[in-house]
This record gives structure tokens, sequence and C-alpha cells, in this order.
């Protein structure tokens, strides 16, 4: 994916990770961006732990957020030492506020502390500085990187490619977003009152709405209408005086607002294990919604577990899963019997998307998950003769077609195309904005 024409700020001080500077730099250099490297004032060269240098192209006060699209806060002892500059932490703040991308690794999670941006956040770190994060506000996770918003955090060397993948992919979209005038907010607080907001498909709660209304907010609900279903769900069940167990992803946006629905009645239960262990007040009146973006695969095992324990158990009359979801994945697995390699075209911060990659993988194929064409490694095509492309829910029907064409570039003439299920599932526009279409003419 390609950053030309993006800047991007990579902070330093003396005591800094290495890896943790040095590869996000050039990784970012190769994307196309124009990266800086900005000091807290106090030198010219700062030192590694193990005494690198790195020379700055300017110092903290002498830059502002607006002049780029992302920070980027290495690791090591040296957010130690960074937020003690008033400038540099202010630079982080604002870069927040405006919406930039802001990525931080290892121990640069002082540095949100200490810019007052993890409130409400979910984000991970160095576990010895987890205590730190979370009471700044943060909800903490251990994962090799935590995508929230324009916030993006990892926990240790290791986790680098992980973590420079979804600067590259944040950076493109969310920059590409706010180009066409979004302004990105994770609560309404920072919403001037008044002002149009739209809510994501994932959903939103209840208690949302009401802080939009009593804001004024002009609201755009593009809520997917399967997950409005599952939230119907919740406040029926809850209206029968019933326990409603929850399959899904603690801390997954979609389960966020569907818990804010009945958040005395509904129980998260995300894995087989958590299945056998829960415990309810009244057993026989106990009912079940899932997470939309999970497979039929993906919840199997938990629901049957819970049929098993729960004979009495009240389920949909349909299913809550996503068809797109569950198609893509049947369709991983047909492209499995005749394709040699698999790419899935999507983010590493989706689950969907790398569900289908794990697909892929359980049924013998290698597949690799990538953002755009521009991440395919010459030595993966390198002895597969038929090569299967597919592609995450929500990616865009560009990449697909853009990566289609790079192999008829390099020579490929036979292309097709599997269709396991014929999607025939059309969602309309939010209202809001149906009233807003311009009218065809006779």
């Amino acid at each position: 994916m390609s950053l030309k024409g993006k800047r991007v700020a990579v902070l330093a001080e003396n005591l800094y990770q290495e890896m943790e500077l040095w590869v996000p730099y050039y990784r970012l250099k190769e994307a196309g961006a124009a990266v800086k490297v900005i000091g807290t004032g106090t030198a010219k060269t700062y030192t590694s732990k193990h005494g690198y240098p790195v020379t700055v192209d300017a110092a903290a006060d002498e830059v502002k957020a607006k002049d780029f699209d992302a920070v980027v806060i290495p690791g090591g002892y040296a957010p130690d030492l960074m937020r003690r500059s008033t400038a540099m932490v202010g630079l982080v703040r604002e870069a927040y506020q405006q919406g930039k991308v802001v990525a931080a690794i290892c121990h640069a999670g002082w540095m949100l502390c200490s810019a007052g941006v993890l409130k409400g956040k979910t984000a991970t770190c160095f576990h010895a500085i987890k205590d730190d994060m979370v009471h700044a506000g943060a909800r903490y996770v251990d994962e090799e990187v935590v995508v929230d918003g324009n916030l993006i955090t990892s926990r240790k060397p290791d986790d680098l490619p992980a973590f420079c993948r979804e600067i590259v992919h944040n950076a493109h979209v969310v920059q590409e977003l706010r180009q066409q005038g979004a302004i990105f907010v994770e609560e309404l607080h920072e919403v001037p009152e008044g002002a149009t907001v739209i809510f994501s498909a994932h959903g939103v709660s209840p208690e949302v709405f009401a802080q939009a209304e009593a804001k004024r907010l002009r609201v755009i609900d593009a809520t997917c209408p399967l997950v409005t279903k599952v939230h119907n769900e919740a406040v029926r069940y809850a209206r029968e005086g019933r326990t409603i167990f929850l399959i899904g992803h603690d801390g997954h946006d979609e389960v966020i607002g569907t818990r804010g629905e009945a958040p005395d009645r509904i129980v998260l239960v995300g894995s087989e294990a958590e299945a056998e262990a829960v415990e309810v007040p009244d057993p026989e009146h106990v009912a079940v919604i899932t997470q939309t973006t999970l497979s039929v695969d993906d919840t199997r095992g938990v629901l049957e577990g819970l049929k098993r324990r729960f004979p009495r158990l009240k389920m949909p009359h349909k299913d809550d899963i996503c068809y797109a979801t569950q198609n893509r994945q049947t369709a991983v697995k047909a492209l499995a019997r005749v394709a040699e390699l698999i790419l899935v075209i999507g983010s590493d911060n989706s689950s969907n998307s790398t569900r289908l990659r794990e697909v892929a993988e359980a049924c013998g194929r290698p597949a690799y998950l990538i953002d755009d064409v521009t991440e395919i490694q010459p030595t993966w095509l390198q002895g597969p003769k038929v090569v299967g492309i597919t592609s995450g829910a929500s990616a865009p029907e560009h990449l697909v077609q853009a990566l289609v064409g790079f192999f008829r570039a390099h020579g490929v003439e036979t292309v097709e195309e599997i269709e396991v299920v014929e999607e025939d599932v059309r969602f309309a526009l939010p209202s809001e904005l149906m009233a807003v279409q311009p009218r065809a003419t006779a």
C-alpha cells in the first residue's frame, strides 16, 4: 500500500530501542512516506540503549501536529525522557485529537498516559507498564497489535511486523477519508453540538443514542441491519427476564454496543471453555445471541456446549451470522481444493479477514493476509501454478480487481470465479442518506 505524499513523525530520545525506531522508519519510507525524526530538543543526536545514534530532523517545539499524518513512538527507556518534554507530549496529544494515526510500541505507552489519550481506549503495551495504562483509563489486552480508532499499540519488538502493517494501512485509509471531509472520533463529547455524526456498521448502545440526542446531533445510523436484529433480540429476551449468552469477542465494537442493550442481563461467552464454566441464576430461563461477524464454524463449539448444558436454551428464529462472513469462509474452503496458494485482501485488525486466512491454512494451503497488491512477496509465487484470491467482507472491490490486474500483467491468461452461494441480499442506505439522494429524471 503506497504512502506517497504522507508525512510521518518518528519520535526519539536517548535510550530508545533500536528495532522499534528503525524498523518502522524504513518500513514507512519503503511505503513512500516522508519520514522525519523528531526529538525533544535536548540534543541533535540521540543514542539507543546499545549506543546506536539517530540524528533528528527537528525538535518537538519546531513542528506542529498538522504537519504530519501519523506519529510513531518507539519504546526502550526513551519514552520516560520524552514525557518530560511538554512540547513532545503536546505533539502526541494534538495529533491524536486531530484524528492522526498515533502508534506506540512497548514502553511508549508511557507517552500515551502522559498525553491523556487512553481514557476508554483498548490498548496493549509491555507488560511491566500495564498498570500505568489501566490507571490512565485504558482497557488492556495482551495482543501483538491493537487498533482502536486512530490509536495503534503493540507490546514488544517481536510484534513489529504486525505493528508496521497497521501503521501503513491506517495512515492510508484514515487519511483518504479525512481528505474527503471525514473527522474520526471515539466519544460523542468530541463532536460539536448540533453537528452530524455517523454511527458505524458495528452499532452503538442506547446510551450513545441518548447522548447524541442530548447534544442535538443529526445522527446517520449506518448500523448493519443484521446487527440491529441482534440488538432487538437482546431487548426481547431481556423483557422476558432471561439471562442472555452473547457469543463474541470481548472488546469488539459490535459486542460493546449489543451489551449496552441489556447490560444486567447479557453474559459474554467467548470460548468453549467459558461455555462449560458459565453459571446463571436460572438455567431454565436463558437465551443466546451471537456477534454477527463470526461464522457458523466459529460459534459451533460454543453453541453446542451451551445447548448441552442448558437444554431449554432459547435461540433466535433465524441465524445472527453475517451472510457475507459465512459465505466467504465457505468459498475459501472450495478455493482451497483447486488453488495452491491463497491471498486474502483485508486488514490484520479485521476479524473476518484474519479468519479467512486461518480457514485456508486449516485446509492445508499457504495463505497470506495483505492490505493490497503492493504487499505481495515474489517468493510466495515461486512454485504455485494456481493462486486463489478472496477478501474480507468490507474490503473494497477495487483492491480485488487491482490484484487480478497484477496477475494479468504478469502473464496470467486464465481467471475464473468460484461462486458457492449467490448473494442476493441487498441493504438500503440509511434513511437519512436516502432523503438526500438525487432523484432520477425521466
